[in-house]
């Protein structure tokens, strides 16, 4: 038998080998580390202190695994602590609090002054800027997180749960195993997700920019159904194109693995924006006596009108070809999925209200309409003492979205302290929150921002605010139309839970200069 076993072992060895991995054996003690960094005198007091713990005591252990992105190993990386403005297509626009990725070292793009290259690591693109605005900072804060996992110790101090990962990486994946759910709002199994079927297309079938992409058409008798996924037609099978273009047929998609009796709340960052794509002065670019001009396919087919003139549009523009396409497949995965909404909530930024329509658009609902709400917008500390100037409910009427202008806000635009800390953010926030569980049934959509993930559902499932850099920290990690869900469970309490809708990942794509080739 032994030799069964180490021949099997030297066939698995081999294998990895030709596949150029590596193995070798782990000579390194694991420890844990309580404290560093701590001047001497202390050490006395530190170890009195760590010899009264009480190692039978009930704790929560939370380990997470981050992993480097390979691309930036051995990369310096920077953090902007001033805001920047390119003036030559070769600038990088700089952000606060953004990270940029250097490539190389001192460069003189302008005389007296020194000029770094770099990438941005939010936006992907490569250019100089002035070092003057940024700072260096450590690799690890633009790690990824792969795995969060919550280990509890019971009061007993022979037991021990372990639970599965209630947060997975960043990147579309499937899973196909059973949902196994408790009811303790901590008790949150290892979340399974169910393979999306939205419908595979030949591409000498459809028509990229006229046919809804990645999703089947509904008849006209399943779009006047409340919910078109409980059509009986659509949860037999749903039609689609193999490699040759020959229509077969695939197993329709299950219904939402969660429970369709607990209560959720499903918060969402606003889709890609124009201003961040195309800089925030874009409409000074693209906007003149003439009219709109769209010079580049990921700007929108159309903007609305502003009261204020295309100047309105600062720090609230719309949200580009490729962020409504973003939100319209998070719809559509969420129609996929059974999943439908008694309210819809959105921050009065004109990037959130289009990215809340172009979700519902996704999900075929035609008949809800968004509640504009003043608390769901973003910090006050990223507007430099200063409002937008958003749209009116009867401008967004106008251009076609559909607005409840029956809605009277929880909180209103005079509210606002320009002035706002971050744990006047997070209560603001959660004031609104706790007013939309209290008032308003069924399930809940809110669209709002980055932070508004943390925001909105810290408290609420019994989280401690973070400082400033924490929450910094956090939102960095938050892609556009990044979503969470929170669960109300039987004993009233709100718990985070893994969402049924798969993550959405893309790569960068810049402008192309075509003149490049004339070098």
């Amino acid at each position: 038998i032994n030799m069964v076993y180490f021949f099997v072992l030297f066939l698995f060895m081999a294998v990895l080998f030709f596949l150029g991995i590596y193995i070798k054996p782990h000579d390194r003690k694991f420890h844990l580390t309580l404290a560093y960094n701590f001047s001497q005198d202390h050490s006395s007091k530190l170890k009195s202190l760590a010899k009264k713990i009480d190692l039978r005591s009930s704790a929560n252990w939370h380990l997470k695994i981050y992993s480097r992105e390979s691309r930036f190993n051995g990369k310096q990386v920077h953090v902007v602590v001033e805001d920047y403005k390119a003036t030559h297509s070769k600038e990088l626009d700089l952000l606060v609090n953004n990270h940029v990725i250097m490539t190389s070292e001192n460069h003189k793009y302008q005389p007296c002054s020194s000029w770094r290259e770099g990438k941005s690591y939010e936006t992907g693109k490569t250019g100089y800027f002035p070092e003057s605005s940024t700072k260096k900072t450590a690799e690890w804060k633009i790690w990824s997180k792969n795995l969060s996992m919550t280990v509890f110790k019971n009061s007993t101090p022979q037991k021990t749960e372990v639970h599965q990962p209630i947060k997975m990486a960043s990147r579309s994946q499937s899973f196909n195993a059973k949902k196994n759910r408790a009811n303790h709002c901590q008790d949150n199994q290892n979340p399974t997700w169910s393979p999306i079927v939205l419908g595979a297309t030949s591409s000498s079938k459809v028509n990229f920019l006229n046919s809804p992409f990645l999703s089947r058409k509904l008849t006209p008798q399943e779009r006047s159904s409340e919910n078109p996924i409980e059509n009986s037609t659509l949860k037999k099978t749903i039609k689609m194109y193999d490699s040759n273009g020959t229509i077969k047929t695939a197993p329709a998609p299950e219904k939402d693995t969660f429970n369709s009796e607990l209560r959720r709340i499903f918060v969402m960052r606003h889709a890609e924006r124009v201003d961040l794509t195309f800089g925030h002065d874009w409409f000074n670019v693209y906007i003149d006596d003439k009219g709109y001009h769209r010079r580049n396919l990921n700007m929108p087919r159309r903007i609305p009108t502003r009261r204020g003139g295309p100047k309105d549009f600062f720090m609230d523009g719309p949200i580009t070809e490729i962020g409504m396409f973003q939100a319209k497949l998070i719809g559509e995965a969420m129609r996929a999925k059974g999943i439908s909404f008694s309210h819809v909530f959105s921050s009065p930024s004109l990037r959130s209200i289009q990215t809340a329509a172009s979700v519902l658009d996704g999900m075929g609902d035609q008949q809800s309409k968004i509640k504009i709400e003043p608390a769901l917008f973003e910090w006050m500390m990223w507007c430099k003492n200063n409002l937008p100037k958003f749209m009116a409910n009867n401008e967004l009427a106008e251009f076609g979205t559909k607005v409840d202008e029956n809605y009277q806000p929880f909180f209103s635009l005079s509210q606002f302290n320009l002035h706002e800390k971050c744990d006047e953010y997070y209560y603001r926030s959660h004031a609104f929150v706790d007013h939309v569980v209290k008032n308003f049934s069924g399930n809940i959509l809110m669209l709002g921002h980055s932070a508004s993930l943390d925001v909105c559902t810290r408290i609420l499932t019994g989280g401690s605010l973070r400082k400033t850099d924490d929450l910094i920290r956090v939102i960095q990690k938050v892609p556009f139309c990044g979503h969470v869900v929170i669960e109300q469970v039987s004993n009233k309490r709100w718990s985070l839970v893994q969402s049924s809708i798969p993550s959405l990942a893309h790569s960068q794509n810049q402008s192309f200069d075509w003149r490049v080739l004339q070098d």
